[in-house]
């Protein structure tokens, strides 16, 4: 199935936010059928959110798990030096 003029623009804007990769795994999905909503959360799932996933933050490490919108989040503070 191919995508629309409608969603390319809409892919266009999207894609300042987020990664190459993200970008792809959308363009992926999106031409297999599924909805823009869709697709975005599915390519968050697999290859992370905005250009570099988690939050790489000194002091947290990320929670493995999802917010009632189906996006990762979250992050508990750890000491210095992982102990």
């Amino acid at each position: 199935m191919a995508i629309s003029k409608k969603e390319e623009s809409t892919l266009k804007k999207h894609s300042k936010h987020h990664s190459k990769k993200h970008m792809n795994e959308m363009k992926t999905t999106m031409s297999k059928g599924k909805s823009f909503d869709k697709a975005h959360k599915m390519a968050i799932k697999k290859v992370g959110l905005a250009r570099g996933g988690l939050s790489n933050a000194a002091g947290y490490s990320p929670v493995m798990g999802n917010n009632k919108f189906g996006y990762p989040s979250g992050g508990i503070p750890v000491k210095k030096g992982g102990k």
